[in-house]
């Protein structure tokens, strides 16, 4: 018995030429199906790309926070993994001066998330042609993870990586994109994709209005914690559940986007002091000033 029978039954060509055309719509150069790898769901992708980049004493560059998949292939394929900040006083764009100052001869490659998950941030044309002459500049890939790259919206519309491909031959793109039948692709409206986006973000705007009417000291959407005030508190997971328990404000500890921070920089700003509840660690408008990161509290009358 033949158990291979139903590989006869798949054309693997022509899902290939379909998103080669599809994926071209967007880019300044057309891509071939040669260009295009299909793979089952984005682990998988990771992966492979990560096991043709390995090799002894490679390092990779990925972003922090991120997508804790990449540590996991980094760390099968024996590849170092250094993590370069995301600036969220600058809508949490790549610290460029970072990347300089990690990379090396060994640096094989750069991961970009945009869309960002898990910050949600959608970089802007000026800031990936940064990137891009960056990645140029010392010599290694860019990754671009783009998962989400058509269902963004807002003030900065999705750019593909690709279309910065220009900057270099001999360094190419990756570019992940969720995987589509051909069906889908061929017989789907546009009209049908833009309702859909459309359907998101008005669901977004119903739900960011509904929040405004709940009594809350508004302070703007980012947060940061004053590490001084912090005692009997051993990682952020710790302080998240505290937090949730003391104050009932729910928060995603830092440890499930790749990195536990949370001794390094309580390190560098001093150690621990005495406090109150938890809700003394919160910075205050007039203590943070502009730029940092806040979180809201409870309202009180």
């Amino acid at each position: 018995m033949n158990h291979m029978v139903y590989l006869f039954l798949l054309d693997f060509d022509m899902p290939t030429i379909l998103f080669a055309e599809y994926l071209s719509h967007d880019l300044p150069y057309k891509l071939s199906s040669d260009d295009v790898f299909i793979t089952s769901g984005c682990t998988q992708v990771i992966d492979g790309a990560l096991v043709m980049l390995a090799r002894p004493g490679a390092n990779i560059l990925l972003p922090w926070p991120g997508f804790p998949i990449y540590e996991l292939c980094a760390a099968f394929r024996s590849l170092e993994v250094r993590h370069y900040d995301l600036l969220p006083e600058k809508g949490f764009e790549a610290d460029l001066n970072a990347i300089e100052a990690l990379a090396d001869q060994n640096t094989v490659a750069l991961v970009i998330i945009n869309p960002g998950n898990p910050c949600g941030n959608s970089y802007s044309y000026q800031h990936l042609k940064k990137i891009a002459e960056t990645a140029e500049k010392l010599k290694f890939l860019v990754i671009a993870d783009g998962v989400y790259g058509y269902l963004a919206f807002g003030r900065n519309p999705f750019v593909p990586m690709g279309s910065f491909g220009h900057c270099s031959s001999s360094y190419p793109w990756f570019s992940f994109k969720e995987a589509a039948v051909p069906g889908i692709l061929e017989q789907t409206d546009e009209v049908f994709f833009k309702r859909t986006i459309n359907i998101q973000k008005q669901t977004s705007d119903i739900c960011c209005d509904r929040i405004k009417e709940i009594p809350l000291y508004l302070l703007p959407a980012q947060m940061k914690l004053n590490l001084l005030l912090l005692e009997d508190i051993s990682d952020d997971i710790d302080f998240s559940f505290k937090l949730a328990r003391e104050e009932s404000v729910i928060i995603l500890p830092g440890v499930a986007a790749n990195k536990a921070q949370f001794e390094d920089d309580l390190n560098k700003e001093g150690g621990r002091a005495d406090s109150g509840t938890l809700s003394d660690l919160l910075w205050d408008d007039t203590i943070a000033g502009p730029g940092t990161l806040r979180i809201p509290v409870p309202y009180e009358e």
